[in-house]
């Protein structure tokens, strides 16, 4: 393990072709870890607001309270997090951070047991569980570089979040075009999820959300492949912070719009309307640079203008 979490110079080292990336020791446990860890937040954003409803007759309200908890640290912290985490080490901070979110969710069974379980006790560990994550996800995304050399992140990161099909598209498109090209075919089924009806109609919802989460998958492998051999190692913390924090931070505000414009025009309505956003979304896309390119720069290079200055 790169104990000074600096970017491994291997130009002679490629993983190998049976195993790829998990053919690393490093890239295995870091692996391992984000899968336990994003097991763990998955369970604490979808088990808080249950055990409120079930322990305490939690009504809509606190379950909201509870949902946007599990987020509002990304909107409170996110930025002052990133530069930290540029000047610390990785690893022994994902470590702490696993450990918080543990202690945390570990309060809650004993408190239930001895009826002393409260919604004030919810709240704090849903803002210690999204503290950690904010500190977790912002290290290891910047780890990655660290772990990798370049030539193998993209592989590495559809490893990390479970999306072979992002190798394969940057492979035979590009990934420039790979990255256009998908959102252009899976954006537009969104529009289904509003067609959904009960019986018959239930498979446009699962149609639906698996293309539109598909696209989702594949450009969050892409763009965050991207992200990590553009940027220099020194700025990747604030670079990866200021977009999920940007990303994150929409979560509770989309939740709150929706559930207002839901009760002023109605459910159905309130759905072809935001869909109806989404749908055509990848024309920002399509009228940018990108159009034109195959593949998205491997590094920074500065304008010539600039740098003869």
């Amino acid at each position: 393990m790169n104990t000074t979490d600096e970017p491994p110079d291997r130009p002679g080292k490629r993983s190998g072709k049976r195993w790829g990336v998990l053919a690393q020791r490093d890239f295995r446990l870091l692996w391992t870890g984000e899968t336990v860890s994003g097991l763990g937040n998955s369970i604490t954003a979808v088990a808080l607001p249950l055990i409120a409803v079930e322990e305490l007759d939690a009504d809509s309200t606190a379950v909201g309270l509870l949902a946007a908890a599990v987020w509002l640290p990304w909107l409170l912290i996110g930025l002052p997090v990133g530069a930290w985490v540029d000047r610390i080490r990785k690893r022994p901070l994902m470590i702490a951070c696993d450990l918080v979110s543990v202690v945390a969710l570990a309060s809650i069974p004993p408190a239930a047991w001895f009826d002393a379980l409260t919604l004030p006790h919810l709240v704090v560990a849903a803002l210690l569980c999204g503290a950690a994550a904010v500190c977790f996800n912002t290290a290891y995304h910047s780890y990655i570089r660290i772990v990798l050399d370049g030539r193998d992140l993209l592989e590495g990161n559809a490893k990390l979040q479970g999306s072979a099909a992002a190798t394969r598209v940057a492979r035979r498109f590009g990934t420039a075009r790979g990255l256009l090209f998908l959102q252009a075919v899976t954006t537009p089924f969104a529009l289904l999820l509003p067609m959904t009806t009960a019986g018959p109609g239930l498979p446009l919802f699962a149609v639906g959300g698996f293309l539109v989460g598909l696209g989702i998958s594949v450009a969050n492998v892409v763009v965050g492949s991207f992200r990590q051999a553009y940027c220099p190692p020194r700025m990747l913390g604030r670079v990866v912070a200021t977009a999920m924090m940007i990303n994150h931070s929409t979560i509770p505000l989309g939740s709150l719009l929706g559930g207002l414009l839901g009760d002023a025009v109605g459910y159905r309505p309130a759905m072809w309307t935001m869909t109806g956003l989404v749908a055509p979304s990848w024309l920002i896309l399509a009228m940018s640079p990108m159009r034109r390119e195959r593949e998205l720069p491997r590094a920074y290079e500065p304008e010539p203008a600039a740098a003869e200055s």
